[in-house]
């Protein structure tokens, strides 16, 4: 049970990266948006269009206006890719802006006292955070698989074809290594 759980957890990595890769890949077709809103008069949501993730965030500071929106828990829905110059466009006049190596952070006034702050990320930087755990798990596999194959140590990599029983360098037995 224990060695099922331990193969389970390390594909996760795996799985978590090739999530991303689709979701990037998809987001130039369609875009997927998740949205979420207790009241209507503050909405939080995450998208994915044109190889962009926004993460986003809208709040209405007038309760005498008709609420954002009328859908209320969450929401999931489908339409067709925007540009990031399109997202901006959807904050409304944007008040600050701040750009660098892709990655946009936008806050702008919708009109009627509503206000509205998004982070637009491109893909690559999720992607490149889902390839460190699953490229580690890949690395410490290779080295594990190889010291096996050659009859080393898995501990400190020594030679063991002389001392099968005990390696001298740590002391480690070998029913241990297996």
């Amino acid at each position: 049970m224990n060695r099922r759980l331990v193969t389970i957890l390390s594909a996760l990595p795996f799985l978590l990266l090739v999530a991303v890769v689709v979701l990037w890949v998809r987001s130039y077709w369609v875009s997927d948006a998740l949205l979420w809103s207790n009241d209507g008069y503050r909405v939080t949501g995450v998208q994915s269009s044109m190889g962009l993730l926004c993460l986003a965030d809208a709040e209405s500071l007038r309760r005498d206006v008709p609420p954002l929106t009328r859908s209320l828990g969450l929401t999931y829905f489908t339409h067709r890719p925007a540009t990031a110059r399109e997202f901006e466009r959807g904050f409304g006049v944007p008040e600050r802006r701040w750009e660098a190596l892709g990655i946009l952070a936008i806050r702008g006034d919708l009109g009627r006292g509503a206000l509205a702050r998004a982070l637009l990320v491109p893909f690559w930087l999720p992607t490149a955070l889902a390839a460190l755990p699953a490229g580690y798990s890949l690395f410490t596999y290779c080295r594990r698989k190889r010291r096996t194959t050659h009859r080393l140590c898995p501990t400190c990599a020594y030679d063991l074809r002389a001392t099968p029983d005990r390696c001298p360098e740590c002391g480690r037995l070998a029913a241990a290594m297996n």
